[in-house]
């Protein structure tokens, strides 16, 4: 399983170096972000996802599904309060 994470990270990675169009990059950085927090690191997956809704152009599900993967990596990257 962790090599396929690695793959799809670069693959995502390359897909970003070649300068795509909005939506691309958009949803590019949003999945690195879902990656990132699936491998339990929020506060990288939280930066991804901040890229991502700072892309010029990008649509409105690309901009909800950021928001929501912000949300969700921040809550977990926050402290636990006991």
């Amino acid at each position: 399983v962790n090599r396929e994470f690695e793959m799809s990270e670069k693959l995502f990675q390359k897909t970003l170096e070649l300068n795509p169009e909005s939506e691309i990059k958009a949803w590019a950085y949003i999945f690195l972000g879902r990656l990132a927090f699936a491998g339990g690191a929020a506060e990288e997956a939280a930066q991804h996802f901040k890229t991502a809704l700072g892309v010029d152009g990008a649509p409105t599900g690309a901009k909800t599904a950021a928001e929501r993967g912000l949300a969700d990596a921040t809550k977990n990257a926050a402290p636990q309060k006991k």
